[in-house]
């Protein structure tokens, strides 16, 4: 029963659990994987699965004193199949359903689209977008576009589309989400002169001042093909500087219509705070432990991550999501240079051992001995790293991955109110995907978070032992139906007792009842074995049907409308429908599919008035379910719907049960 304590509410993406290293630290990776310009996913489909466990070596390798898996990836040079042959790899590796990649198309004209894929428990995707290509992609503050700065006189443009990805800690709100800026410049091959890359600087520099939120906290990454080094106009445009046509890009500068904290700063210039780092990609700048092209070849830094201010704890003391510092090196014995950031971020697999022109598996790289005992191994790893081959037979890559471990600075948002909706016997087959139930399947599902495999307990039956296993986590032996004059139980060791004792209120909303008696014994289309907590004695003064406790506890249906409309409801709320609106039935209720339309309709109603309350709007949590399967165990429906949760259809398979959902109130209200 206690297996999965927790489980339940992160799967969903509730953020229950943030006090656990999951939701304190991302792992985030940028990495030109190839794919496109060899034509070919061998690298991750082939019978080494070079790339993939490359990934899984970056979540053992240790960053100072941290190691932990990739929660999000940028990908560059993808064909069609390749994050969704990524995402399949690493979920064999990790299980089903560990990493996804986010659809959103990249309408890239040259050099294969960029993408991306996050571990799904700890990083949602708010939003996706392109932006877009062409020559007029500078944004002005009027919302209008305006023809790039083009000093060079070379080509000139945009037509490799960089993404920008909202992304957001799960468990978290609004206010620590990030912006993952996705690029793959254009190379020296087909401009020269760089005006294309400092083109794309403008344009997501300017997409940042003017479509963002102040404060927003930016990470510009990705393959920016930067072989002339520092003094790119496309690096100086991204960190602020002055470039080659006298044009000053810094935040405060007068070409922008605000001082939104925009510029970009090095995690690789060694200071704190952090500048800008100065490289010319040539053997007189001693500075190869700072490149990441090529593995077969090391000779240029190219591919890179600049945070913006608020992503820096020195610039900015409002926490969110910020790049962790990195102070203690206990597996670089030698002080590399790498070792010598005030930041978490490094080449993954470069630290300066490894000469220029040197390759990956070069036998004095010393980057990764922290894995020499690991599997895989850093030797295994140095190889998969390499690019070897070509076309179909490929591995490897020839870019490192450039890896950052970036801090969430603020407690999670914790559950304030909760909402649990429960309806009867019918098995999930019998709702998913059936017309009787449009709302559930059309206006619910699509917004929400859903266990597929969610059970009563095991042999459990029928209605009023799955009640007070919601309650108390045992049904007391008890396997038949029955009012609480029948049925009732002395102990105090039950939730809404416990919440009592913590101080925090509780309501039973029962539809059908009058609100004047504690509603012991069955009324009308009211069943009092499916009201949990009237079975308990320290809740009903032991069966008094005027006990003052339980009916200030145990209220009509019809007011919680008016405790929501006034943000009067307390924080924990049992609501229950009647029989006819239950989608279970009784004498004169509708019957069939019908039965099943009434309680969809009712279900619609009852949300609504809960999405649209304040308790609600605070984060507040519905969790919908049904007490048990018919004629088995299940699998029952559970639906989660919050401000906090991942949302968006998303779902799994893991095995939960009516436990889960009681060890989940358990953590929610501590």
């Amino acid at each position: 029963m206690y297996s999965r304590r927790c489980m339940f509410a992160v799967l969903l993406g509730i953020g229950i659990c943030a006090s656990g290293a999951w939701g304190r630290t991302l792992r985030i990776v940028s990495y030109n994987i190839d794919c496109e310009d060899e034509s070919s996913d061998n690298n991750i489909t082939g019978a080494t699965h070079s790339l993939p466990t490359v990934v899984q070596a970056i979540g053992l390798h240790h960053i100072g004193s941290n190691a932990q898996p990739v929660d999000v990836m940028s990908c560059e040079e993808l064909n069609s199949t390749t994050l969704a042959n990524f995402v399949a790899q690493l979920n064999i590796i990790y299980g089903a359903g560990t990493y996804a990649f986010d659809p959103t198309t990249d309408p890239n004209t040259g050099g294969g689209p960029d993408g991306l894929i996050y571990r799904t428990n700890t990083v949602q995707v708010v939003s996706a977008r392109a932006l877009p290509t062409g020559q007029t992609v500078l944004l002005q503050s009027n919302a209008t576009y305006t023809s790039a700065h083009s000093p060079g006189g070379g080509v000139n443009g945009v037509t490799r589309a960089p993404m920008v990805y909202q992304l957001r800690p799960v468990g978290f709100g609004p206010s620590d989400d990030f912006y993952f800026y996705v690029s793959h410049a254009r190379s020296t091959s087909d401009d020269s002169v760089g005006d294309a890359r400092y083109a794309e600087a403008q344009e997501v520099r300017s997409d940042a001042k003017y479509k963002l939120p102040a404060g927003a906290h930016i990470i510009y990454g990705g393959d920016w093909n930067l072989f002339s080094g520092s003094g790119e106009n496309a690096y100086k445009c991204l960190t602020g500087q002055t470039t080659s046509d006298g044009i000053n890009w810094s935040d405060s500068s007068a070409i922008w219509a605000n001082t939104n904290q925009t510029q970009g700063y090095d995690p690789t210039s060694k200071t704190t705070p952090p500048t800008i780092t100065t490289w010319a990609n040539v053997s007189g700048d001693n500075a190869p432990y700072l490149y990441d092209d090529a593995t077969y070849g090391l000779t240029s830094r190219i591919d890179i991550q600049l945070p913006n201010a608020p992503m820096f704890a020195v610039y900015n003391s409002q926490g969110g999501v910020q790049l962790a510092p990195d102070t203690l090196d206990p597996f670089d014995t030698s002080n590399f240079p790498s070792a010598q950031y005030p930041y978490a971020f490094e080449v993954f697999g470069n630290n300066g051992t490894t000469p220029e022109n040197g390759i990956s598996s070069n036998p004095n790289n010393h980057s990764l001995d922290d894995l020499t005992n690991t599997v895989p191994n850093a030797a295994t790893v140095y190889n998969d790293l390499e690019e070897l081959g070509s076309g179909s037979s490929f591995t490897g890559s020839d870019h490192y991955p450039v890896v950052g471990d970036y801090n969430i600075g603020r407690t999670a948002q914790s559950v304030q109110t909760v909402f649990i909706i429960l309806e009867e016997n019918q098995n999930w087959a019998s709702i998913s995907g059936n017309a009787a139930c449009p709302y559930i399947n059309n206006g619910l599902l699509p917004n929400s978070s859903y266990a597929l495999q969610y059970y009563n307990p095991p042999g459990i039956h029928p209605s009023l032992p799955n009640y007070l296993w919601l309650e108390a986590g045992t049904n007391f032996g008890i396997l038949a139906d029955g009012d609480a004059l029948t049925y009732h139980e002395s102990t105090t060791n039950h939730l809404v007792t416990l919440l009592k004792n913590a101080g925090i209120s509780w309501t039973s909303f029962q539809e059908g009842i009058t609100g004047t008696t504690c509603p012991l014994t069955d009324s009308g289309q009211y069943a009092a074995k499916h009201n949990p907590m009237v079975h308990f004695d320290d809740v009903t003064n032991t069966n008094n049907t005027g006990s003052t406790y339980c009916i200030s506890n145990v209220r009509p249906y019809t007011e919680l409308a008016t405790d929501l409309a006034s943000n009067t409801v307390t924080r924990y709320n049992f609501i229950v429908p009647n029989l006819c609106d239950d989608m279970h039935g009784n004498t004169g209720c509708l019957t069939g599919n019908a039965l099943l339309t009434a309680g969809d309709t009712w279900l619609s109603n009852t949300v609504a008035e809960i999405v649209g309350s304040q308790a609600y709007s605070n984060n507040g949590v519905i969790f919908v379910t049904w007490d048990e399967g018919e004629g088995e165990d299940g699998p029952i429906g559970m639906i989660v719907l919050s401000p906090l949760a991942k949302g968006g259809g998303y779902a799994n398979s893991l095995h939960y049960t009516h436990s889960s959902t009681l060890l989940t109130m358990q953590e929610i209200f501590n």
